[in-house]
């Protein structure tokens, strides 16, 4: 059996598309995430699949540190320019995990929807 090997050239150029979407976690699903890994300000918080951050950035107020890790160093560079100083970015992929990053009091991954609810 063969590794798959990611295609570095798959997201060039869609960082800034991605950051000027709005986050798919508002306000109130900031809540939702919060009592459901029972954040409250300490620990840390893992965004698998970070992108540009924008999720992260929400819940980055949730707890002591907030990790976003992305495969794309584009994205990374994005996260990274609207980070605040409890955020920060790793361009590395999901499976390098866990990459000597330490421990976590949870990891967040909603994943992005291309149109409507999912059936």
């Amino acid at each position: 059996m063969t590794s798959w090997e990611r295609d570095p050239s798959l997201d060039v150029g869609s960082a800034p598309y991605y950051a000027a979407r709005p986050a798919s976690v508002s306000g109130g699903a900031c809540g939702v995430v919060r009592d459901e890994l029972d954040l409250d300000a300490r620990g840390r918080l893992l965004d698998v699949g970070c992108g540009p951050g924008s999720q992260t950035h929400l819940l980055a107020s949730l707890v002591e540190e907030a990790l976003g890790i992305d495969a794309d160093a584009e994205m990374v560079h994005a996260a990274e320019a609207a980070a605040a100083a409890n955020e920060r970015f790793v361009s590395l992929r999901a499976e390098a995990l866990p990459a000597g990053l330490g421990t976590f009091r949870g990891r967040h991954r909603i994943p992005h929807r291309a149109s409507g609810p999912s059936t």
